[in-house]
């Protein structure tokens, strides 16, 4: 008797675990990566060695209800070192900044990393500086 109360138990935890994992899948899956766009700019447009600017990521196609986590991965010229990572802040519509002095001039190689529940895309962008 006793042991089929606990199966009982467990078939209906069994159960609310299974509900629970469907729905969030669901909530997850609602974002499909080729509908997502990610762009870079800059403020000022052409960005100057040693003076501080600000780097923007403009994201389309992501879900409204999970905040995105967005980092910029910076890539020196030479591609020596290890890489520069900046998280950023939402300043709305969809986009995400952060302020950025470069130490050089040259051409950089700039990864943008959107994370969003499930979902990671990287996006490869490059930025002259001059």
């Amino acid at each position: 008797m006793k042991s089929t109360r606990w199966l009982t138990v467990a078939v209906i935890l069994l159960l609310v675990v299974a509900l629970v994992g469907c729905s969030t899948a669901a909530t997850d899956g609602e974002v499909d990566p080729k509908d997502v766009t990610v762009d870079l700019a800059s403020d000022p447009v052409v960005m100057k060695a040693n003076e501080q600017g600000k780097l923007i990521v403009q994201t389309t196609g992501l879900s409204s209800d999970i905040t995105p986590d967005i980092q910029i991965d910076i890539r020196k010229p030479d591609n020596k070192g290890l890489p520069e990572y900046v998280k950023t802040t939402s300043i709305g519509n969809g986009q995400y900044a952060a302020e950025y002095t470069f130490a050089a001039a040259g051409s950089y190689t700039i990864y943008l990393h959107v994370m969003q529940g499930e979902l990671h895309i990287t996006k490869k962008k490059k930025l002259d500086v001059q």
